[in-house]
């Protein structure tokens, strides 16, 4: 063997160990993210403790009563932080992704951190993307701003509702 053909070796030999490692710290960051993304409790996942218990039996029994009745789900989650993310739709999404929704419109809010996030599953059908940012935009966040998050949230799942049979 002579040198040209050793020293391509172990280039070659570096590019696999080199590769290797990165993928196994890409799996750990994957592993470490899902870690710090909380379970799913129901169709209603009041992390951040938004809601009195008559207003969580009020929300939760609407949006059961629609997927009962149409097989199609409306989640919301709300949470007091979302890091290691800097992105709160990064950080929906995967949340998301993790409690692999189906059929789903997604509403994740931080009362604390002053966000709202709305993911739309792709599988839906018979609503935009567009009707979901207007329903966000128009009815919860002037809501939000009232510091009123239980009326944000109910009458923008009433109208989610009304939006998407």
């Amino acid at each position: 063997m002579n040198l040209k053909t050793t020293f391509l070796i172990l280039i070659n030999l570096s590019n696999i160990f080199f590769f290797h490692e990165l993928k196994q710290k890409e799996e750990s960051l994957l592993i470490r993210q899902t870690d710090i993304l909380p379970k799913q409790a129901g169709l209603l996942n009041d992390f951040e403790g938004d809601f009195t218990t008559k207003q969580k039996g009020e929300l939760q029994k609407m949006i059961s009563n629609f997927q009962k009745t149409t097989h199609k789900n409306i989640v919301i989650a709300s949470v007091k932080a979302f890091s290691p993310y800097d992105d709160f739709e990064e950080f929906t999404v995967d949340l998301g992704n993790k409690w692999k929704l189906k059929n789903t419109v997604f509403i994740v809010f931080s009362k604390n951190k002053r966000k709202i996030a709305l993911s739309i599953a792709k599988d839906v059908t018979g609503l935009s993307d567009t009707n979901g940012k207007n329903i966000v935009s128009q009815i919860i966040i002037p809501q939000f701003k009232k510091d009123n998050y239980y009326d944000g949230i109910k009458n923008g799942t009433e109208t989610f509702i009304l939006r998407w049979k």
